[in-house]
């Protein structure tokens, strides 16, 4: 017969002096292996949770999007240029008001914006807010206009829990 020895955490083998003076009894194994195997189920299911909150915070952490409006040279000579206005989603890790924004996002890069001289700052429901509630670590969306190589704002939605 193999020698069968196993690993007993020191709480558990005190447990067992006490209890078991004789030395380990089926019983007394029988209820180490239920304890290994419950430890195991909960570790698995800690990990569970741990992973699927890493990916479902990864996915949404930052979103953007982008709507464009083109119109072309009109038959009586009338030009419009064209507007490109995006959105984009993050958390600020730098903000000095009526100068720039900087927002982390899922891009590998911070996004660095020039806030417009009209931003407007307003909270999730719509409401007109203090450009001073936007802090490091604010979740926000911006509304940006694309001038040159300048992302320029022209309004923060200031998100707390989500966007």
């Amino acid at each position: 017969m193999r020698d069968c020895r196993t690993y007993l955490p020191p709480w558990f083998a005190e447990f067992l002096r006490k209890h078991e003076p004789d030395g380990l009894s089926l019983r007394s194994l029988q209820q180490l292996s239920k304890l290994e195997s419950l430890s195991l189920i909960m570790i698995k299911s800690f990990l569970s949770v741990a992973f699927a909150t890493a990916l479902m915070g990864s996915v949404a952490f930052a979103q953007t999007s982008t709507s464009s409006t083109t119109v072309a040279k009109q038959s009586n000579g009338v030009s419009e240029t064209t507007t490109t206005t995006t959105e984009s989603f993050g958390t600020v890790t730098d903000f000095t008001p009526g100068d720039s924004l900087v927002l982390k996002t899922e891009a590998a890069e911070p996004m660095h914006y020039k806030l417009g001289t009209t931003v407007t700052y307003v909270n999730a429901h719509g409401k007109v807010i203090e450009a001073s509630k936007i802090k490091k670590d604010s979740k926000v969306r911006v509304h940006y206009l694309k001038e040159g190589n300048d992302m320029v704002v022209d309004k923060v939605i200031f998100t707390p829990d989500r966007h």
